[in-house]
């Protein structure tokens, strides 16, 4: 019975950790996304700054990593790692997709899927659910 509820802790401790995860990545996503989004419609000028836009890109892949990381390692978030993973296709090809354009956004926007249905899972999942703890299973 003690060995059962150390695993539940654990498990518990580790969906945190997912959870806190990709809620970083997504944030940084936003982030990025909202920036992106008022430099197109001209509501910020980022021509002095342009690497604000690239170290919260940076950030974004980043986060996305740990956060897929973090989703492999727990044992319930192999469909939120599932679910992130189709991300990093964008977000390996936009540094090649050009900044002047409809490309530049629409590449970027192709992630944004990705990262809403792995916090939507994220923030779904119920790790005690697969664990029996104290009835003798």
């Amino acid at each position: 019975m003690g060995r059962q509820r150390h695993a539940s802790a654990q498990g518990t401790a580790t969906c945190g950790t997912t959870r806190a995860a990709v809620s970083a990545a997504v944030g940084s996503y936003a982030g990025n996304a909202a920036l992106g989004t008022a430099v197109l419609f001209g509501l910020i000028d980022t021509s002095r700054i342009r690497w604000v836009h690239h170290l919260l890109y940076v950030g974004t892949c980043l986060t996305t990593a740990v956060a897929m990381l973090a989703a492999a390692a727990d044992p319930h978030g192999r469909r939120i790692c599932g679910a992130l993973a189709p991300a990093v296709l964008p977000l390996a090809v936009i540094p090649f997709a050009g900044t002047s354009g409809r490309r530049h956004p629409a590449v970027a926007l192709a992630a944004a899927p990705f990262y809403a249905a792995a916090l939507v899972r994220v923030w779904r999942s119920d790790v005690d659910s697969d664990v029996d703890v104290g009835h003798g299973g």
